[in-house]
């Protein structure tokens, strides 16, 4: 064992030796994979990486995990409850360093009580029939309720892109609830209507067009994005 490898292993017997106190956290996370860590918010500890997640807009939601060394590490995207009804992400592992493989993670911590999902209901097909003359008739199955995240968009080239009039608003939207994302709904496509109620108004919601996120990490987080429009009246 050279000097190099001495001095890994100190450190890595130093850390299993204070694991009760550097660890503290336990858990199963969405992946099955369960293991002890710590949970740090980068507004609060030094370092390069707490340094640069400073820095973003989204700082407030980050947090950075550190995996036991001798515990198996959530995927991207996995997720297990934290912090009195908040949900941790497993956001991005970032370089490890070259003396000592700490299991560091860029974490986000979603509070799903700052977001609001609406119910959209879908009707659905479930096969043809025949009306009381004999005529073929599309026969409707249950409707599918998909909850789905909200916010209105102003982006010109977004309404452009779905050819919004005047009275209709743009909608972006992300499937499932915070903290619960959703991928694409199968069935749900161009052209596919639910009834909306929004701010004491009735109104059809229609999706537009899937809105795919540059980082595929992100839409497991947040959701599947997509766009929609809404407009008053039945």
């Amino acid at each position: 064992m050279n000097e190099l490898d001495a001095l890994r292993a100190d450190a890595r017997s130093e850390l299993r030796a204070n694991a009760e106190l550097i660890y503290r956290h336990s858990a199963t996370w969405s992946d099955g994979t369960t293991c002890r860590f710590s949970v740090q918010d980068p507004s609060k500890v030094d370092g390069n990486l707490a340094r640069s997640l400073r820095s973003r807009p989204d700082a407030a939601d980050l947090r950075i995990l550190k995996v036991h060394q001798d515990d198996s590490r959530p995927a991207l995207a996995a997720r297990t409850p934290f912090d009195s009804g908040g949900v941790l992400f497993v956001e991005r592992y970032p370089q490890q360093s070259d003396f000592l493989d700490s299991g560091l993670a860029v974490c986000r911590l979603v509070r799903p009580e700052r977001s609001v999902a609406y119910a959209l209901v879908f009707p659905t097909a479930s096969g043809q029939g025949r009306d009381s003359k004999g005529n073929p008739v599309v026969v409707r199955g249950d409707p599918q309720i998909i909850p789905a995240r909200l916010e209105a968009s102003t982006d010109p080239s977004v309404r452009e892109s779905v050819g919004a009039a005047a009275a209709t608003v743009v909608l972006f939207g992300r499937w499932g609830t915070a903290g619960n994302p959703l991928p694409n709904p199968p069935g749900i496509g161009w052209g596919s209507s639910s009834v909306l109620e929004m701010q004491g108004q009735v109104g059809s919601l229609v999706v537009k067009l899937a809105w795919p996120d540059a980082d595929p990490i992100q839409s497991q987080i947040f959701g599947e994005p997509f766009i929609a429009t809404w407009r008053a009246g039945k």
